[in-house]
């Protein structure tokens, strides 16, 4: 297990454990099947299935798009640097200094994963 080791201002030096990779490719997993039930979930009580009609694209970006592109921010914020997979397995996000990371850091990280998605699809 890798350890990182943080000098803090006051001359003090914080090691932390980094997670293991296949404990975040796990958390990963369960976030991202949370987010598929919540989708299917919400796809299947409004259209009894999976067919959208045409006025309703507004409800689907309300319902939809907007809550599982703000999940990993929204529930890091407000769980303290941790998602409900991270939580599961004891892991969380934590700022270069050992704290919690401000709302800019968590903000950067959302927008990295938008970087790290598009570079994936377009290159398939």
């Amino acid at each position: 297990m890798s350890v990182i080791q943080i000098a803090t201002p006051f001359n003090i030096d914080i090691e932390f454990e980094v997670a293991e990779f296949h404990k975040r490719l796990l958390a990963y997993l369960i976030d991202f099947t949370l987010i598929l039930l919540y989708m299917f979930s919400i796809l299947y009580l409004l259209y009894g299935g999976f067919r959208v009609g045409e006025g309703s694209a507004g409800l689907v970006l309300i319902l939809l798009v907007i809550p599982t592109l703000s999940y990993t921010t929204a529930s890091e914020v407000l769980m303290n640097g941790q998602t409900i997979g991270k939580k599961i397995l004891h892991i969380k996000v934590v700022s270069l200094d050992g704290g919690e990371p401000t709302l800019g850091q968590y903000l950067l990280r959302w927008f990295m994963r938008f970087y790290e998605w598009a570079f994936i699809i377009f290159t398939l």
